[in-house]
């Protein structure tokens, strides 16, 4: 091959490697931002009449596609505009974890420090020794062993020793909404002020946290909510300047924290892990999070289904807001997460991830409001529990349960073979 042939194939390759995944950033100041079109994209176009029916359907007000950071679908539903403000009840966890990033990167505080440094002595009602053994961290990751029963409850008379920080994982609101108390100890200033000066105007995002009972809940507006997304899709940094000057932080946040529900970084949920644990119960089910979803995303997920999806395989940014699109009673709902991706795995021409529940599906279904489990499988011990983990009953040596007096909703199926093999899928009771 001639040299300059070689030279000029090798830039042509360069250009194009740097132009993939390079990603737009709207400016910081007014309503412009760059658009694109599905059909750019190469993505299905017949079906998004579909999603859009669907997402009215189930009280959407707000659903933003963001593609390489400019904006390919947003749809405003059922009364909401791009003006309104709506709440991201615990999908705010993931803005608090980029705060307390910042706080980190600028030496105001380390994730191994007590909790006790910047909450002050007796904010449990444990002895000095076990509550200093509670670190930053343990509230990134849900595991500070306290006891949840008072799920909300921050007064010191609710937070009681139920296990050693580290060991035990559970969704628990109170030790993570005190994590804005760690910042403001930390750093000298409110909450929305420091989120405001070092976050907020460098990246054009408003919005406030307001204090509700005990928890704090940020509103913002679905763009607002968009611009977050693309942060953290661009690893803390906007258009070439670093604002979350964390490296470290930004890499491990969407990983596993812990090994007791790798489904869990820091106060992000992240797919593709082979178990995950959900909010209110202990129990470990088998497979992703998300099935129908790109294994590499990381989301913040809150109730009444608001949504961040953050996918960097894909250099996708998904936002939704509205009200409760599944029933699962649950302050972190995935039944519509995977109804949701089924749609739009489909609109992105994308194969579905491969993942033990799919693997499962050829031997445990849900026909005619029955789940039916393969008779070529010697089943010893059937045993279903609801989205909560709460258990709807055990059943010996049966192929066929009866779900016709169940609520609709997702359920997860865990089964014991005659040869001690152990079984699960997740199943939806339509």
């Amino acid at each position: 091959m001639h040299f300059k042939y070689k030279l000029t194939l090798c830039c042509f390759l360069i250009l194009t490697f740097q132009s993939f995944g390079q990603l737009y950033f709207p400016p910081l100041v007014g309503s412009t931002w760059n658009t694109t079109t599905p059909a750019e994209q190469g993505w299905d176009v017949s079906k998004l009449e579909d999603l859009k029916t669907y997402l009215t359907s189930v009280d959407t007000k707000a659903f933003i596609i963001l593609k390489d950071g400019k904006i390919a679908v947003e749809y405003y539903l059922n009364g909401h505009n791009q003006d309104m403000p709506w709440y991201w009840a615990s999908a705010g966890k993931s803005l608090t974890s980029m705060i307390v990033a910042t706080a980190e990167g600028e030496g105001k505080l380390t994730l191994s420090d007590p909790s006790s440094r910047y909450l002050g002595a007796g904010w449990t009602s444990m002895d000095k020794a076990k509550e200093d053994a509670i670190t930053v961290r343990h509230h990134l990751t849900m595991t500070t062993g306290l006891d949840d029963t008072e799920f909300e409850c921050t007064d010191p008379a609710c937070l009681k020793f139920k296990a050693d920080p580290g060991t035990r994982w559970s969704y628990h609101n109170a030790p993570y909404t005190l994590c804005d108390q760690i910042i403001e100890g930390a750093t000298g200033q409110t909450l929305n002020a420091y989120f405001k000066e070092k976050i907020g105007v460098k990246i054009g995002m408003n919005g406030q946290f307001v204090k509700n009972g005990y928890n704090n809940i940020f509103y913002s507006k679905a763009r607002d909510m968009a611009r977050f997304g693309l942060l953290a899709l661009a690893k803390g940094k906007w258009n070439g300047q670093e604002i979350i000057k964390n490296p470290t932080y930004i890499d491990t946040m969407s990983k596993s924290s812990q090994t007791i529900n790798p489904a869990y970084g820091y106060l992000w949920w992240l797919n593709g892990k082979s178990t995950f644990m959900l909010p209110g119960s202990q129990l470990v089910f088998s497979g992703a999070l998300i099935p129908n979803a790109p294994p590499d995303m990381f989301s913040a997920l809150g109730k009444n289904d608001q949504k961040i999806y953050v996918i960097p395989s894909q250099n996708l940014v998904i936002i939704r807001m509205g009200e409760v699109a599944s029933d699962d009673g649950n302050p972190v709902p995935v039944k519509f997460d995977n109804a949701l991706w089924a749609k739009l795995t489909s609109i992105f021409n994308l194969s579905s991830p491969t993942s033990e529940v799919t693997q499962l599906s050829d031997i445990i279904h849900f026909i005619d409001g029955n789940i039916m489990i393969n008779e070529q499988i010697n089943v010893k011990r059937a045993s279903i529990f609801n989205s909560s983990g709460g258990l709807m009953g055990t059943w010996r040596n049966q192929h066929t349960i009866d779900t016709a007096t169940w609520s609709k909703g997702v359920y997860f199926v865990r089964i014991v073979t005659t040869a001690g093999e152990k079984l699960s899928r997740k199943i939806i009771v339509m």
